[in-house]
């Protein structure tokens, strides 16, 4: 799925003779994902356990990968991160491809009913 993202704009992707997933790939990621911000930090990481409205957290030494629901902008998050963290690089990306193909044909978003 990563050489379809790199060559392609418009995605067709069907699963058991059902399309799935069709439309532009920014346009898919879009609708179809969250927002996924990796830090490099330093200071006490466990702090953005408890931030809100995060989804996801997993820390490893001094890097994080946080998930954002839809309904919470980058941008927002960032002005939560805990002034006591010095952020050495941000980096926010939608899902793979690949992610959310396997979510949809699992039946966890509504594309695939």
């Amino acid at each position: 799925m990563d050489r379809v993202e790199a060559l392609t704009d418009r995605i067709f992707l069907i699963h058991r003779g059902r399309r799935v997933l069709y439309g532009g790939l920014d346009e898919i990621k879009e609708s179809h994902g969250e927002h996924i911000v990796r830090l490099c930090f330093v200071g006490d990481g466990t702090e953005l356990l408890s931030l809100d409205g995060v989804e996801d957290v997993r820390i490893d030494g001094d890097r994080a990968s946080l998930i954002l629901p839809r309904s919470v902008s980058p941008d927002d998050f960032v002005r939560s991160i805990p002034h006591s963290l010095t952020l050495r690089e941000i980096t926010v990306v939608r899902p793979p491809l690949h992610d959310i193909f396997v979510r949809t044909v699992a039946g966890g978003d509504d594309e695939a009913a």
